[in-house]
């Protein structure tokens, strides 16, 4: 089902929404960064590797610590690094240093995918490639950092491969101990598909999910679509969200529901599935995926007219848009407030409001959050007029971003040469 969008635009927020950032003020206020973490100034900046490095998500952990998944580019590593509450390598995970890397195959092409598992241990999915496909990497840490030697070969790690290239982009524990994985299956001709792999506990594909083979793909249109988030909602069934290629070349955004078991859930949208076109012959695709309920929120990579801006769209359970989120018609698209921003990841927290987080594209780019109150307005009390942003003294990509448990917001990405980790407070 394709869903055609008005081109009158959902703006939100009015004037003030156009406000330049402030800094740091001596009260702490709702959006300012956490004075507690970093160097008293909220950010944090250490390395993955010694030669070049790139972040990939990062995660927040019980007791208020911080897990970053990034790649170690010169070795084609995966480095996971661990980060003590107060922004400092924790000292007690991997070498002594709060790092720990592992290697798959000669090739690390995608490191998005982290999870938590019930006992502690940290599971991470890969895309990795030698001489041949792109296949499934998946490694398992011990809560202390270390190989769990319990898990693939001995070694900590498993590699799958699928009959065709395939990109692994994001992850879900479950809690029976098995692992849900969504993302690419490359067939060729341009053309590739939605894919959700099962894996029991120990790794081995789950042969009771799908067709009976672990996996299930999902086409939209000709061309190239992609799973780039996964959720479980209190039903248990799955949801993912992406991106599907118009004839134009451009992407919309895709949403499918699977049964638990992987068969399309027909409740949702007639077939399991659904495209939403929010620009004609422009990019607008999912990059953050949340569940209030069993309404779906997706958070959008927006481009028009060569500007990039911060988008969230809901759904009702049944797959339409929800009328009473944003103007009315599901969707939000947010004005930029002078510079462009990017959105890379979103997040729901306790109180079911919307976080959006991304870059800021000033002259420095910067981290970036907007938070929505839970029907799409823009929250006038967190930074301002609903905005915040790091100050870090270089470059700063975000790449994404995690809620604590007491609700601090946590965006990784790269800064300058190195890694970089801002907390901003509720």
């Amino acid at each position: 089902m394709t869903h055609g969008i008005r081109r009158a635009l959902t703006l939100i927020a009015g004037a003030a929404a156009f406000a330049l950032f402030t800094p740091l003020t001596a009260q702490a206020s709702p959006g300012d960064l956490d004075g507690t973490f970093g160097g008293g100034d909220g950010m944090a900046t250490f390395s993955l590797a010694p030669v070049s490095e790139e972040a990939g998500t990062v995660l927040a952990t019980t007791g208020g610590r911080v897990l970053i998944l990034g790649e170690d580019v010169a070795a084609q590593d995966v480095a996971v690094a661990r980060l003590a509450p107060n922004g400092d390598p924790d000292t007690t995970f991997g070498g002594g240093d709060g790092l720990v890397t592992m290697h798959f195959l000669d090739n690390l092409d995608d490191w998005n995918a982290m999870v938590v598992l019930p006992g502690g241990k940290i599971e991470v999915a890969v895309d990795t490639s030698g001489v041949g496909i792109d296949k499934l990497g998946l490694g398992r840490f011990t809560p202390a950092g270390v190989a769990d030697g319990t898990f693939g070969g001995g070694d900590g790690k498993l590699i799958i491969g699928f009959g065709s290239d395939f990109a692994a982009y994001d992850m879900v524990a479950l809690d029976n101990g098995k692992l849900l994985i969504s993302g690419e299956i490359f067939l060729g001709g341009g053309n590739s598909r939605f894919m959700v792999v099962r894996v029991k506990a120990n790794g081995s594909l789950d042969n009771s999910f799908g067709g009976g083979d672990g996996f299930v793909q999902t086409e939209f249109r000709t061309g190239g679509d992609g799973a780039w988030r996964i959720a479980v909602d209190t039903h248990g069934r799955i949801v993912v969200a992406g991106w599907a290629q118009e004839g134009s070349g451009s992407y919309d955004t895709a949403v499918a529901r699977y049964e638990p078991d992987g068969t399309p859930d027909h409740s949702f949208s007639g077939d399991g599935k659904l495209i939403t076109q929010v620009f004609e012959n422009d990019d607008d695709y999912a990059i953050g995926l949340g569940l209030q309920g069993d309404k779906i929120l997706v958070g959008e990579y927006l481009s028009l007219n060569g500007a990039e801006h911060l988008g969230v769209i809901r759904y009702l359970p049944n797959g339409q848009l929800d009328p009473t989120f944003g103007g009315g018609d599901g969707e939000v698209i947010t004005p930029n407030p002078g510079d462009d921003q990017q959105a890379v990841d979103l997040a729901i927290d306790a109180n079911n409001r919307i976080l959006v987080g991304g870059r800021l594209e000033s002259a420095t780019e910067q981290f970036l959050v907007a938070r929505y109150g839970p029907n799409g307005k823009l929250d006038p009390v967190f930074g301002t007029s609903g905005f915040a942003a790091s100050t870090f003294g270089s470059f700063a990509g975000a790449e994404g971003m995690s809620v604590a448990g007491n609700g601090k917001i946590l965006v990784a990405g790269d800064v300058g040469s190195d890694t970089g980790v801002a907390r901003f407070l509720p």
